[in-house]
């Protein structure tokens, strides 16, 4: 059993550290155009600055209609917690299910098998977007969307 809590102590330890990341956006632009998975470096007077698989990009702020911030952090740290959830759960059912000759065995499947599904799912969770988390920017004045890009861009990193 103590070995199962450290082993569970040290990768909600380790995840933690991996939860940093860049400013990431999905751009959408007039005319039903889309800039995917774009990090974002600058926000000047009349364009924002993004890299887009490699390449710097100045897009226009009249030309940007929606955005929302890609938070891979987020969906770390629901991997984390739903394996984290589901380790201890599969032990728990491997420790209550199981005869005590055949507990070793149970325990560490159980606890394996959850940890995965648990995994899945909270990451599942965590990467959907919610209704507020997509910015409509139509009717905001290019100032606006300056200063709202310019709030995404003086976020601190997740």
């Amino acid at each position: 059993m103590k070995t199962m809590s450290l082993a569970v102590l040290t990768v909600m330890t380790v995840a933690q550290t991996l939860v940093a990341q860049e400013h990431r956006l999905w751009i959408g632009l007039s005319g039903n155009r889309v800039i995917l998975d774009a990090t974002l470096q600058a926000v000047n007077e009349e364009s924002i600055t993004v890299v887009k698989d490699g390449r710097v990009l100045n897009v226009s702020l009249n030309e940007i209609e929606q955005c929302r911030e890609i938070r891979g952090g987020l969906i770390t740290r629901g991997a984390v917690a739903g394996a984290s959830t589901g380790f201890v759960m599969g032990a728990a059912i491997g420790i209550l299910g199981a005869p005590r000759e055949d507990r070793g065995m149970r325990i560490g499947t159980s606890a394996l098998a959850a940890a995965i599904v648990g995994g899945i799912i909270g990451s599942v969770i965590e990467s959907a977007p919610h209704d507020d988390e997509i910015l409509d920017l139509r009717e905001k004045t290019p100032a606006e969307k300056r200063e709202i890009l310019g709030e995404i861009l003086r976020r601190p990193d997740e």
